[in-house]
């Protein structure tokens, strides 16, 4: 979104990339749910909590550093590149 050449690109694309969200979290707990005994589900969904958590916090730090030397919309698209790789990456891990 942070190269979109207008404000409408910008808003599909927020739109499209919305929807990945809940979709995402479905297809996530059905496999806590399903691959995980009853008795450790709470844990992994706090392991999972945390692992979210940890991410942002990194990401937010690097983005303090990145922002100033690239910009905001090299910055951004830097930042969405590391995200996109760990999309990638869970593909073909699972």
């Amino acid at each position: 979104m942070s190269a979109a050449p207008a404000l409408w690109v910008a808003v599909a694309a927020a739109a499209v990339a919305a929807v990945g969200g809940p979709m995402g979290d479905l297809v996530l707990l059905t496999m806590i749910q399903t691959e995980q005994p009853s008795e450790r589900i709470g844990k992994v969904y706090g392991l999972l909590g945390t692992t979210s958590s940890t991410g942002s916090v990194l990401g937010l730090a690097l983005a303090g550093f990145l922002f100033p030397v690239l910009g905001p919309r090299a910055g951004m698209a830097c930042l969405s590149l590391v995200v996109v790789a760990a999309g990638v990456a869970g593909l073909f891990r699972f």
